[in-house]
């Protein structure tokens, strides 16, 4: 097989399918090119995972495929104009030779090209397929990934290892529709958008990295459709008719680990309803949290004439921040919201509730949890975040005539006080 192509769009392709290491059945790393319905495409898979991008190529002569050393394709940057592909094989040889336009030339020792799969087929018979905005997925995963646990090596792990959204598909999920949610068993993230309503989704932890490099190569329209044994994340690219065409291609083995039933306490059991500020509250809780050393992680929060004060006391050393000016709200049935509480914190999950937030202002609520036998009074806080976003991912505040074009949003996150 012989064909020309642009350096540009080779090194182009490469950059996408790098998204994902190549490695072959024998654990060589290499990237194949080869034809499919016409088309020529560049493929990098590990086992679990798996990329396609498309090549535009010219002059062709020949069939089957090619390989491309995963070691060489670095140098290929330095080139410019059109390149000359050529597989060059014998009984006990695999080469792969090249030219290009401005004289240079190579013969490189390869790999067998049969020894390396594509899911083309298992891709083109996947039927079950939704459209995403990227924007909403990015800001999601951005949202709600830090909540799940990290996983122990490269198994499957557990449903909390998941970060996960909900759709209709289960009456246990039917609450849950278009919510996408992580739990480490302590902790929890909600992000809810109606335009995720019916777009279920399951993402391990181990593949979320090369998911968010590749979602981050897309335009602002993908789709994901589901194979057999893959689900494959589909770059929607704008074309000449007005519509889209499909372009580069993620693929990611199915979790079979997930949350099981969609749960979140109603914002009727909040007692304590604040309007906090992000900046002032993250100033001083950092402030306490570089106060500890790294074995430390207890501070004491506490609620009292509309201020919330952060304090941590440890061999003696009794440390206060600046307090913070807060303002009241009611509670969902109009009842004022209680005015003073101390719970004790982990810092670390406490500043998790600002960190992330998008807004200047934040709504921080707390269900007073009374002592029973075998339990002691505790109190669950949650920071519920609501604004809108633009395809661009940008935050914005739209007219009423642009809202059809913007999302809204809403990011709760969850922790418990600390015993």
């Amino acid at each position: 097989m012989k064909f020309r192509a642009s350096l540009d769009d080779l090194n182009n392709a490469l950059d996408v399918v790098s998204t994902v290491k190549p490695l072959n059945t024998s654990n060589e790393s290499a990237f194949l090119i080869s034809f499919f319905g016409g088309k020529c495409y560049v493929h990098s898979q590990d086992g679990s995972r798996y990329c396609r991008v498309e090549l535009p190529v010219y002059d062709l002569e020949g069939e089957g495929g090619m390989v491309l050393p995963a070691s060489k394709v670095a140098s290929l940057k330095y080139l410019e104009g059109w390149i000359q592909l050529e597989s060059v094989n014998t009984e006990d040889r695999y080469s792969i030779k090249y030219q290009t336009e401005g004289g240079s030339t190579a013969t490189l020792t390869t790999l067998n090209p049969d020894h390396f799969n594509t899911l083309s087929k298992q891709l083109e018979s996947a039927t079950d397929e939704k459209i995403y905005p990227a924007a909403l997925l990015k800001e999601g995963l951005g949202a709600t990934s830090e909540y799940a646990s990290v996983p122990e090596g490269q198994g499957e792990g557990t449903h909390q290892n998941v970060v996960q959204i909900f759709d209709a598909s289960k009456e246990e999920w039917i609450k849950g529709d278009g919510v996408m949610f992580a739990a480490d068993g302590v902790r929890a993230a909600y992000f809810s958008c109606e335009a995720l309503k019916g777009k279920g989704l399951s993402l391990h932890l181990n593949n979320l990295p090369a998911f968010l490099s590749f979602l981050n190569k897309c335009g602002e329209t993908i789709k994901v459709k589901k194979g057999e044994s893959y689900s494959f994340l589909v770059d929607q690219v704008p074309s000449e008719s007005g519509g889209f065409e499909d372009g580069a291609v993620f693929g990611w083995t199915h979790n079979t680990k997930q949350h099981g039933q969609f749960k979140y306490y109603g914002t009727n059991e909040d007692k304590i309803v604040l309007r906090v500020p992000k900046e002032m509250t993250l100033k001083s809780l950092t402030h306490i949290r570089k106060s500890l050393d790294s074995k430390h992680d207890k501070i004491r929060v506490t609620l009292k004439n509309e201020s919330l004060l952060f304090q941590v006391s440890v061999d003696g050393d009794v440390i206060s921040s600046v307090p913070v000016g807060v303002k009241a709200l009611t509670q969902d049935d109009g009842t004022p919201s209680v005015a003073e509480f101390a719970y004790n914190v982990n810092v670390n999950s406490f500043l998790e509730l600002f960190k992330g937030v998008r807004s200047n202002e934040v709504e921080l609520r707390v269900v007073l949890v009374p002592a029973a036998k075998g339990r002691k009074e505790a109190g669950f806080f949650r920071t519920i975040d609501r604004y809108r976003l633009n395809s661009e991912g940008k935050i914005v505040i739209p007219a009423e005539d642009s809202k059809e074009t913007t999302f809204e949003c809403q990011v709760t996150r969850f922790t418990p006080s600390k015993f």
